[in-house]
């Protein structure tokens, strides 16, 4: 049969289609791998450059002090230190560069720090010069920051070599506010990339180590401030918290954290991956080693300043009588959320917090978390509205961290094909894992309408009268919880990876809004690993095996309790927190 001349060039068409597809398909791949290629250099350059500028430092600093000098500046708490710097017994030079020498240290062996801020010395040269320090109220103190934190003439990458050398213009509020009170920020830390998961690292920086065990996770996504903090390098630090990224690494860790009520501090100058959330909002908030030095921080930077330079934070300032009131408080208990069941340790802790804060006075009562995976499943929706969009924009050309890879294949997976991988999620889980592959269909949906949202929205509305009025009870009201702040504790890396449910017990005060913090109580025991071993969780799925596995070899870390008020009532739970530290002392 004659093949007719209009199908003979139908045909040729749609060859050159073909290859000229292929070819623009091929120029993409090869100038993408081009562009990665460049920012790899890029990152390498860069960590060379800032490891090179500590050990210089380090070296600068080797003979300045005796140890025993070092010594007593290190002994002392934030509290302690500040009145020795205001009263002239040691210079904020002094302080500064013995806690350059101790961070430094401590990187060497967590991998904690990504940046030094230079400009501290000068800074803290200026303060050795003033003729009144008991105008500051964290006079010579240092202070680590998060990455993400905006500083003149530093970059904030969050882990994406993309921004390496894309330099702030300014300081963001929150230091500004920080140096005005006297306080001498003086490195950055490592967080997760993108600060979107509870894992430790990232490409550009690497993985950081936790302080207590070197081969398992300090948590993110402030697991710099985590490790160092931690590891004795830092007084007081600043992270963020978007699902428990301040409370999960502090409780790894062994330290206090703080993530107070939204828009109580300042987010001005901060990077982050998702700007324009208003129900999953990031917090900024204090981690230390004691409850004190939280306290401290928070009634410095309620100041005036904070609240001219940035219009949008509620003009409240630290509440003296809210704090101070000594009547005895009724609080809630809870060992398990019923969706992600603790490991014998946190239910231990929990429990032993409870009895310390009844030797301290105050009632404590059982209380029960309301449908708490609705909760998570109205996180999840809203914190992935967008359906990953800004996410998978901002990792193109980017090495992509391996914590990351499953959530952001879940991004790209087809939404026509979302319920038939909810099946076969449900089959690879031994037929019984819907939370599981609930996870998977909330992550492949893809960008929700404005309608969808808006909906979502009043859901969460719903959602939180529900909560607090259970708050509500005959014999009187409750004025905070306590429980646990995750399900797990410290573990190797490979356990927290692609495990949405070690969220539920931190995001769900973010949804909330309330103001949560973590205090360290104990550690593991012989004892709990030995009722792990009966351990089987609520649904005996792959998450529950991952979360007893994770801790079957966690002697001797730490344990934290997680600590619950009201929205605005930021004072009251840093008083259940103190209360709780008082009681227990210092792990």
């Amino acid at each position: 049969m004659l093949i007719s001349t209009e199908s003979k060039n139908c045909n040729i068409i749609l060859l050159t289609l073909c290859g000229l597809t292929t070819a623009y398909g091929t120029v993409i791949v090869l100038s993408n791998w081009r562009k990665n290629r460049q920012l790899r250099k890029k990152a390498l350059k860069r960590r060379e450059n800032e490891q090179l500028c500590m050990q210089q430092l380090l070296e600068q600093l080797a003979n300045n002090y005796t140890k025993e000098e070092q010594a007593e500046i290190l002994g002392l708490n934030a509290v302690e230190l500040v009145s020795a710097a205001q009263q002239g017994k040691f210079s904020p030079l002094k302080i500064l560069e013995t806690y350059w020498t101790k961070a430094i240290s401590c990187t060497k062996a967590t991998n904690c720090i990504t940046s030094v801020i230079k400009v501290a010395k000068a800074e803290a040269q200026e303060l050795g010069a003033c003729t009144d320090p008991s105008q500051f109220p964290l006079f010579g103190l240092p202070v680590s920051v998060k990455e993400c934190y905006g500083i003149k003439d530093m970059d904030a990458t969050i882990g994406l070599m993309s921004e390496i050398n894309n330099l702030d213009l300014d300081d963001c509020v929150l230091v500004k506010v920080l140096k005005s009170l006297g306080a001498v920020p003086f490195v950055k830390t490592n967080l997760s990339q993108i600060t979107f998961s509870l894992a430790s690292g990232n490409p550009l920086f690497g993985d950081t180590s936790n302080p207590h065990r070197l081969e398992f996770t300090p948590g993110g996504s402030s697991s710099g401030e985590g490790a160092l903090i931690g590891g004795g390098g830092s007084l007081l630090g600043f992270g963020t918290d978007t699902g428990g990224s301040i409370r999960f690494p502090s409780h790894l860790c062994g330290i206090c954290g703080f993530k107070p009520t939204c828009n109580r501090l300042s987010l001005a100058g901060l990077h982050g991956p998702i700007p324009g959330h208003v129900n999953i909002a990031t917090t900024i908030g204090p981690m230390a080693r004691d409850v004190d030095t939280l306290v401290l921080a928070m009634r410095s930077i309620l100041c005036p300043l904070m609240f001219e330079l940035d219009p949008y934070i509620v003009p409240m300032p630290f509440d003296e009588k809210l704090f101070g009131c000594t009547k005895p408080l009724r609080i809630g208990y809870y060992v398990d959320d019923g969706f992600n069941k603790p490991v014998p340790a946190v239910q231990r802790a929990v429990m032993m917090a409870k009895k310390h804060l009844e030797t301290s006075g105050h009632i404590l009562v059982p209380y029960k978390i309301p449908n708490v995976e609705r909760a998570w499943e109205l996180f999840m929706s809203l914190c992935f509205a967008d359906g990953g969009k800004r996410c998978k924009e901002i990792l193109k050309n980017e090495d992509i961290d391996p914590v990351l890879v499953p959530l952001i294949q879940k991004l790209y997976f087809p939404k026509c094909l979302g319920k038939l991988g909810s099946f076969l999620v449900n089959l690879r889980n031994c037929w019984k894992s819907p939370r599981i592959a609930k996870d998977f269909s909330l992550l492949v949906e893809k960008e929700r309408n404005i309608s969808t949202v808006w909906n979502l929205e009043a859901q969460t509305f719903e959602y939180k009268a529900k909560f607090f009025s259970t708050w509500v009870q005959p014999e009187g009201n409750l004025d905070a919880l306590i429980g646990p702040p995750s399900a797990m504790v410290a573990g190797p890396q490979k356990h927290f990876e692609d495990t949405t449910a070690i969220l539920s017990y931190t995001a769900l005060y973010v949804l909330l809004n309330c103001p949560a913090g973590c205090v360290p109580v104990t550690k593991v025991t012989q004892d709990d690993i030995d009722a792990l071993k009966n351990y089987e969780g609520h649904f005996g799925d792959a998450w529950d095996k991952n979360t007893k596995d994770a801790c079957m070899d966690s002697v001797g870390l730490p344990v934290g309790v997680q600590c619950i008020t009201k929205p605005w009532k930021d004072e009251l739970c840093l008083r259940v927190m103190l209360d709780l530290q008082k009681s227990v002392g210092l792990l």
